[in-house]
């Protein structure tokens, strides 16, 4: 995902490609926020939910890239603002799920392969990740996919609930929720996005085949000082915490240092005006 042994780099110290990426992300940032604005003005409250949430998932890069002090991959960050607009944006509020039959496939689809990847470069934080065996990788990797799968088909299933949303299907009368037929079809499609990559993976591991395996694992996972040849372990700044009572400590050593130097002060002779 990112190199951990470099320090965060400004917009004007980025190669062009990278600015051409990031300045595509903004737009389609400003866009989906735009969007959010119009449909929570004209649609309010149906919509207020869902604006919020969109404005949410917009910004959940910048967010992480505040606390983490990093920047992402320029192409991770334009395909997540892509992926955000496709399914959040035209899917929810424009209502392509409901105009193609097709659509919410294919996102399901996609989700699946992401997720799995997204889940390698989370494991390849740990240091025993070198040391891991495929199979253990690959589990991983389905196991964090089928997770968020799950994670997501709830909160559908909430919203429709507690809410009256119908994001899974139309409630069934007198049974008081929609059909799980949904929920099965969009948990399948996941899973064979998860399918795809397990089997991608496997093979560009496993034979001489790479298929662009080690071009993910570069994007994705992250770089160690200790993966690096010659590298030195990173120095850890200690930050002083400047409080009052340190201050006044500090004020009274000096001030004892400073009468100390005094007293040690040589005072020379002073000659004797002595009348022979």
């Amino acid at each position: 995902m990112m190199d951990l042994t470099k320090k965060n780099q400004r917009f004007r110290d980025l190669p062009k490609k990278d600015k051409v990426l990031r300045l595509a992300s903004w737009l389609l940032v400003l866009i989906q926020i735009t969007l959010c604005v119009v449909t929570f003005i004209i649609y309010f409250p149906s919509y207020t939910s869902k604006s919020i949430g969109v404005a949410f998932l917009t910004l959940i890069p910048f967010i992480l890239e505040l606390i983490i002090r990093r920047r992402w991959k320029a192409w991770i960050f334009f395909f997540y603002q892509v992926y955000i607009f496709l399914a959040i944006t035209l899917g929810l509020i424009c209502s392509f799920y409901q105009i193609f039959e097709w659509y919410d496939y294919a996102l399901h689809i996609t989700a699946g392969y992401l997720f799995s990847v997204v889940a390698l470069g989370i494991m390849s934080q740990f240091k025993s990740y070198k040391q891991m065996s495929v199979p253990l990788r690959l589990f991983f990797c389905f196991g964090i996919a089928m997770m968020v799968c799950v994670g997501w088909e709830i909160y559908e299933w909430l919203s429709d609930l507690i809410r009256g949303t119908e994001l899974q299907d139309i409630v069934v009368p007198g049974y008081g929720a929609p059909l799980v037929t949904d929920t099965m079809q969009d948990m399948c499609c996941n899973v064979v996005g998860a399918l795809i990559w397990t089997v991608q993976y496997a093979i560009g591991k496993c034979t001489k085949c790479d298929m662009a395996v080690s071009f993910i694992e570069r994007q994705f996972c992250f770089t160690h000082w200790y993966d690096i040849p010659g590298a030195e372990p990173p120095v850890k700044e200690k930050r002083v915490k400047k409080t009052a009572k340190v201050d006044k400590k500090q004020e009274e050593v000096e001030k004892s240092n400073e009468i100390s130097t005094k007293n040690q002060k040589i005072i020379p002779p002073q000659p004797s005006n002595l009348e022979s």
